[in-house]
């Protein structure tokens, strides 16, 4: 960065003052490998409105850039102190060549004409600041400017400035005026860059095999830049919230470039982002009204459909020619991210979408009925990428239809995210970022790429070399405010006509966006459970599917282990600190066994212990003085066994066995310094019992208990706490402390009715009808139907939020208080969902289950 600032101070100070007279241009001294050439023909003007442009602040503030807007005060001191003024500036030229295996570097070079007067003032302060060398190199000389962070070269010859970090290429530079092949006699360059508009801030040209050359530099692999055109150009202006470019392409006639098969093909409106999926980071798109001329144009320069040579050549090549059939107007591939997996696919606006349904029916390896659709998974499908060049990419073998479309996919997970985006109107054409960004381009181009934040930022990792990636992953959140970019190519007409847009938003509005979903063998069978990794605080799902196949997931939705089980989990998985050690074990039951499991998976010493008689209930865990000597109630029908945490049954427990069986299973609480145990039983009674089972309290009345749990209202006494059900017949029966129950509300009996009490607020949930009463939230809803889980309402970052899913229609609700839905909800869910921040980033996350055994983790920002 050093030698950046070095480069500018350098620049300003050379060319000011100087009217624009000279037209002997210094283009003819670039060395012909240049990657990218940048020219401004104001630089004062050009760097006053990016002072100004909002992205150019926030890397100002958040980078290193910071130090280039300190050398600007700097330049400012020494030219007033000359008499000197930035009004006016000679073009600049800046360069960008290839200096190493793995390095670049670059060269400014411009005209010097009539200011040697202030050469001489220029060449005097920066002898009296720094130390100065003299080289000589043929005819010309060579001054190294040294100082304590490293060294700049320049060079004045035959009226041009020549400024570097390296000296190789200023050399360079020297030896190419001599050359008589230079970029003066490139036709192509000329084309461009007469072409450019001299009055925008910068103008950028690019060489595309150059480019490749550099490429591996910034990414993983080349850019395979030169198989669209030889140069691209693009006039550049700086706007207050991004940056907008036009210019032209220009395609070598003797080579195959991708862009000159579009001509004479007009580009068509965007379809594929009305289906691409919400968490889409890139995607390139080919457009044309004649599918057919695009392909044979890609023909004329010898292009051949690809051969598997492990398959029958005959039966791919008829699949081929079966696939072009299908192909309308567009072809878009794109990447998707789910956390730190990427994902590709492949969308295909069809031209009779009906008989590809059919084709797709009768060949297809296997279907899957997913919210309605059908997936197919076949693996001929892959060869659908022939028509893409993407032929390095993940194989597709997933497919589905939506509406003209056929989307394809490398993973289920990804077919199943795109139908729930497409279903909850949530896909990348509904996202605000993109809207923003098209609203400066036009829709109507051949050739387009467009990379979507944040989940660009998130998969850069994949596609950018180390450096790059450490660099993009340090400064994540600056450069999450980049919200998109795009650019577009427009081949149909003689001149390829190219336009890009960098759209940049501080704004933060809350959003809900699904980061991971998570594809278990079968269907969700067991409720989500969240625990506590003790290692880093974080939170991990532990869930059961319906194979009865044990899950353990991380925060950032990796699957850490699996392990089968032999009955399905009742109730919820707890967790305790066996040794206390403060290592956590999980703790749940099945019908005939109780289950410590270590957060590897193992059992922990003799568990699992084998219940004396089967149960439906799940255990009770109680820990009488937050000691960690933990006692566990487990009941069986009519009897109930009391063990402690290593398993052994307690002595001294006095409840054996009760008249009936019960109904839920044991609740603890504590009230005026003293310990409840509420029983319930099927004939009615309430056992409300101390620690070894004595009855504490005797219920004067019997109770017809549902399948409400018991709640307990607690109050600084037992005067004021209250012990709540609802019972079969509606009633809303308050049990007081001297043994009476006090009816209070009557319900409609006929109606599904859920009463819960949790964080001093009653939730209520009747027929389709939510309401809710407490400090923090009061609200009501009604809903589409009365298929609605019991709510869950939690406490996190100082608010308040209530999750409820309608699992008819697969809609989850997350409300914040008072009584506001959040941004984004509902979202796709078939189950009750947990609400925490797991990954201890400050943001909500919304963990819930879809259908065919899909977990999504949705974010709020």
């Amino acid at each position: 960065m050093k030698r950046g600032l070095i480069l500018l101070l350098s620049t300003l100070l050379f060319f000011a003052c100087q009217k624009e007279k000279d037209k002997s241009s210094p283009i003819s001294a670039i060395p012909i490998d240049a990657a990218l050439i940048l020219e401004t023909n104001d630089l004062s003007s050009s760097l006053q409105k990016l002072s100004k442009n909002k992205a150019w602040q926030s890397l100002s503030n958040g980078t290193s850039i910071k130090t280039y807007q300190k050398t600007f005060t700097q330049i400012d001191s020494i030219l007033i102190s000359n008499k000197l003024s930035l009004v006016n500036v000679n073009p600049i030229l800046i360069s960008i060549h290839m200096t190493g295996s793995q390095s670049t570097d670059w060269l400014c070079i411009s005209s010097t004409e009539n200011i040697k007067q202030e050469l001489k003032s220029v060449e005097y302060h920066l002898n009296q600041s720094s130390i100065s060398i003299k080289h000589s190199y043929s005819n010309a000389t060579i001054t190294e400017i040294s100082n304590k962070q490293n060294n700049t070269f320049y060079s004045i010859h035959k009226e041009l400035l020549f400024v570097s970090p390296k000296k190789i290429l200023i050399e360079d530079a020297i030896r190419q005026l001599d050359t008589p092949k230079n970029l003066s006699t490139n036709k192509s360059f000329q084309r461009i860059y007469n072409s450019s508009n001299k009055k925008e801030d910068f103008n950028l040209f690019v060489n595309g095999k150059n480019f490749d050359k550099i490429s591996p530099t910034i990414l993983r692999d080349y850019s395979n830049s030169e198989k669209l055109a030889e140069w691209f150009q693009w006039d550049i202006e700086v706007l207050e919230n991004g940056i907008l470019m036009s210019g032209i392409a220009v395609s070598h006639d003797s080579l195959s470039q991708e862009l000159s098969f579009f001509e004479g093909n007009k580009g068509q409106h965007e379809i594929a982002p009305s289906v691409l999926p919400s968490n889409t980071a890139l995607f390139i798109r080919k457009s044309f009204e004649n599918f057919k001329q695009y392909q044979r144009k890609r023909f004329e320069y010898g292009y051949q459909m690809n051969q598997n040579p492990n398959e029958t050549t005959t039966s791919n090549f008829d699949y081929l020619k079966e696939f072009e059939t299908w192909v309308d107007n567009e072809l878009t591939w794109f990447v998707a991210g789910n956390n730190d997996q990427i994902n590709t696919g492949l969308v295909i606006h069809t031209a009779d979408i009906q008989k590809v349904e059919k084709f797709i029916h009768s060949n297809a390896d296997s279907l899957i009925e997913y919210r309605r659709h059908d997936i197919f998974k076949w693996n001929k499908l892959k060869l659908l990428l022939d028509f893409f060049d993407e032929n390095n990419k993940n194989e597709l073998k997933y497919a589905c239809i939506l509406r003209e479309e056929i989307v394809l996919a490398d993973d289920l997970s990804l077919i199943k995210k795109v139908i729930n985006d497409f279903s909850a109107k949530r896909s990348l054409s509904q996202s605000e970022d993109y809207q923003n960004c098209m609203k400066k381009l036009n829709d109507q181009s051949n050739y387009s790429i467009y990379l979507q934040n944040p989940t660009a930022i998130k998969s850069s990792a994949k596609y950018l070399n180390k450096k790059w990636a450490e660099l993009i992953s340090s400064n994540e959140e600056i450069l999450s405010s980049f919200k998109s970019f795009a650019i577009q190519f427009n081949a149909s007409e003689t001149n390829c006509y190219t336009h890009a847009y960098l759209n940049f938003d501080t704004t933060k509005t809350p959003q809900t966006n699904s980061i991971w979903a998570v594809q278990l063998e079968a269907p969700l069978q067991s409720q989500i459970n969240l625990v506590t990794n003790h290692y880093t605080k974080k939170k991990e799902i532990i869930l059961q599917d319906e194979l009865l196949n044990l899950y353990l997931i991380s925060s950032e939705g990796k699957i850490l282990w699996k392990r089968k089980l032999e009955e399905k989990i009742i109730g919820s998985v707890h967790q305790i600190d066996l040794f206390k050690n403060n290592k956590l074990q999980l703790l749940f039951n099945t019908k005939d066994k109780v289950f410590l499991i270590d957060r590897k998976g193992r059992d922990v010493e003799s568990y699992p212990y084998l219940l004396p008689e089967q149960t439906n209930l799940p255990l009770a865990l109680f820990d009488y003085e937050k000691n960690k000597n933990y006692r566990i109630l487990l009941s069986c029908g009519k009897k109930h066994f009391m063990f402690d945490k290593k398993g052994k049954l307690v002595r001294g427990w006095k409840l054996n066995q009760t008249k009936s069986n019960a109904v839920h299973a044991a609740k603890h609480f504590v009230v005026g310094g003293k310990d409840y145990i509420l029983l319930a039983e099927e004939n009615g009674t309430l056992n409300i019992l101390n620690r070894r089972g004595e009855k504490r309290l005797k219920v004067k009345e019997k109770i017809n208990f549902s399948e409400n749990q018991i709640h307990v209202v607690k109050g600084q006494n037992k005067a004021n706490t209250k012990i709540v059900t609802i019972n079969k017949e509606g009633i809303q029966q308050n049990i007081l402390f001297d043994g009476s129950i006090d009816n209070s509300k009557q319900f409609e009996p006929e109606e599904s009715l859920t009463y819960t009490f949790m964080n001093k607020h009653e939730i209520i949930v009747e027929g389709n009808q939510l309401k809710v009463n407490g400090p923090q939230i009061t609200l009501s809803h009604e809903f589409e139907t009365d298929e609605l889980t019991e709510p869950e309402l939690k406490k996190l970052n100082r608010n308040y939020y209530l999750g409820i899913t309608d699992t008819e229609n697969s809609k989850s609700y997350l409300y914040r208080a008072p009584d506001n839905l959040v941004e984004g909800f509902p979202v796709y869910g078939k189950t009750a969902a947990q609400i925490d921040d797991i990954d201890l980033d400050g943001k909500i996350n919304y963990i819930i289950g879809g259908e065919s055994g899909m977990i999504y983790n949705y974010e709020v920002n």
